[in-house]
C-alpha cells in the first residue's frame, strides 16, 4: 500500500503523489514492450496518467515508450510531459 501524506502542503509535492506509481504498475508496464499510446494526454487526467505511466517504466527499466497524444492547446502541458520523459505528438 502507498504512504500518502498527511497534509500535502505544494503543488509539486501534490504532483509527486498524483504521479507515483504503485508496485503493480511497475511490475505490469515492465513487462510490455513497444508503445502504450494515451489519448488526451494534454486534458484534465492526460498528463498525470502519461507521467506516472513514465516514471513506472523508469523504474522497472522496461522497454516501453510512453507517447502522449493531443490537441496540446496548452503548450505547456506538452513541455510538461516531455520532461516527464513522455513523447508527445500533436
Amino acid at each position: 500500500m502507498t504512504h500518502f501524506p498527511e497534509i500535502i502542503e505544494s503543488t509539486d509535492q501534490l504532483d509527486e503523489v498524483m504521479t507515483r506509481p504503485s508496485d503493480a504498475l511497475v511490475e505490469f508496464l515492465g513487462g510490455l514492450s513497444g508503445r502504450l499510446i494515451v489519448l488526451g494526454a494534454g486534458g484534465k487526467m492526460g498528463p498525470s496518467l502519461c507521467t506516472r505511466a513514465a516514471r513506472a517504466v523508469r523504474a522497472a527499466s522496461g522497454n516501453l515508450a510512453v507517447v502522449g497524444v493531443s490537441r496540446f492547446s496548452d503548450e505547456t502541458a506538452r513541455t510538461h510531459l516531455e520532461s516527464a520523459g513522455v513523447e508527445t505528438i500533436a
